[in-house]
């Protein structure tokens, strides 16, 4: 009897242990989740050339950048690592550095007389590095998604020079990282850099980079004066599709389609009132829009069937109303970015999304298409990740959910944002 209790408690000890860890994943499992992944992006730090040739700004392209970066680690003072991947795994020793490009990679002879023998000889001559002509960066960053939030952070971790290649024609061949070396460990040289370049920051370089726009960022330390410390922001637009991604080989196994219970569960909230939408013209979210407001959905089809009854002598026209959720698989995503130029540290946030309506003239010639209205992300992100007490991308494709599109068009998609400003 006494081990019969013992048992007894046992099981419901474990049973309760389980309840209590369920629950803590449903709770906070969701918001816990983060997607990793390392990226490598090269930026140019030459001026830009005017209409006439000539640098937009006073400054050139000189040493200040590698030189002081190059001096520390042959002395030793700074690590470097080799161009193998994964990064920083290799560090390289101060005789391999010698033996690099990083301290001899030109090298040029002359010729001198013996002045005792009067016999010629040649001597080779040992040159750094030409500094001016080293104008590319590789910038290692480590992005971090949090696909029930929807936030992201960008996290520089590693520079990496870049010199270019040319053969003995003076054809261009391609280019080569010298070294990698850790922005933790050079972020002090940068900053001095960035204080003594105004008109040609590594900060307004890394930031500019993420976005495709005419102009320069409004919030940079050139236009702001000292305030170098403050975090910069843009607001931008990108646009997304859910659809099935095109595959041009057929397999036995086929792809689960598009998500299209979203747009489903979007409007049916929002016809019984808990959900909020905003106009499409409002990035401010201050212009509610009721359901009853919305414009009459152009995706209803009626489907029309004709049924000839027997006792009647007219024919009964049955006609059926129905929407067509899968045509509604695009979506545009509002992003705030906020930069910390010192930090090197990048954070995007994901404010709102809206559906977009693509119109066809007798559903075929494709005229446009307009958004349909605005909702707050931090409104429907349970109805985006959390369905039936789990991720709800889990039961779909991964690459046709909202978050995983979202995090696969960071890396794939050939356009970058654009800002509104």
């Amino acid at each position: 009897m006494h081990l019969y209790r013992i048992t007894t408690l046992l099981i419901a000890i474990t049973l309760l242990l389980s309840v209590l860890t369920a629950n803590a994943q449903n709770n906070n499992g969701l918001s816990v989740e983060v997607w990793k992944q390392k990226v490598v992006r090269n930026i140019n730090i030459a001026y830009k050339l005017d209409s006439n040739g000539r640098t937009k700004d006073r400054f050139s392209v000189d040493s200040a950048f590698f030189q002081p970066i190059f001096s520390q680690v042959l002395n030793g003072t700074i690590a470097a690592y080799g161009t193998d991947l994964p990064q920083f795994t290799r560090r390289l020793s101060l005789r391999e550095l010698n033996d690099s490009d990083v301290s001899d990679r030109d090298q040029d002879s002359i010729t001198i007389v013996d002045p005792i023998t009067n016999e010629e000889k040649t001597i080779a001559l040992r040159k750094g590095p030409d500094y001016a002509n080293i104008h590319k960066i590789a910038i290692l960053e480590e992005w971090s998604f949090y696909p029930y939030t929807g936030k992201t952070e960008i996290k520089v971790n590693g520079i990496a020079p870049v010199v270019d290649l040319y053969d003995e024609y003076g054809i261009f061949r391609g280019s080569q990282k010298m070294i990698w070396v850790r922005y933790d460990d050079v972020r002090n040289l940068i900053d001095k850099y960035d204080q003594d370049h105004q008109g040609n920051m590594i900060a307004n370089l890394i930031w500019d980079d993420y976005f495709s726009r005419d102009i320069t960022c409004k919030n940079n330390a050139q236009k702001n004066g000292n305030n170098s410390n403050e975090v910069w922001k843009e607001i931008i637009i990108r646009d997304i599709d859910l659809a099935t991604k095109e595959d041009t080989n057929h397999h036995w196994i086929g792809a689960i389609s598009v998500d299209s219970l979203l747009f489903e569960r979007i409007i049916n909230a929002m016809k019984a009132g808990k959900l909020q939408g905003y106009r499409s013209d409002d990035l401010g979210f201050s212009n509610k829009l009721s359901y009853k407001k919305l414009k009459p959905l152009p995706e209803y089809i009626s489907d029309t069937t004709i049924y000839k009854s027997q006792s009647e002598k007219a024919d009964t026209v049955i006609q059926h109303t129905y929407i067509d959720y899968t045509k509604f698989h695009k979506y545009k995503i509002l992003e705030e970015w906020s930069f910390d130029p010192l930090a090197k540290e990048t954070k995007v946030n994901i404010l709102g999304i809206a559906p977009i309506y693509e119109i066809y003239r007798f559903g075929i010639e494709y005229i446009g298409s307009q958004t349909m209205f605005w909702l707050r992300y931090s409104d429907v992100q349970n109805m985006i990740n959390n369905y039936r007490g789990q991720f709800y991308y889990n039961q779909h494709s991964w690459e046709n959910s909202m978050p995983g599109t979202i995090w696969e068009n960071y890396f794939f998609s050939d356009v970058k944002p654009k800002t509104l400003n």
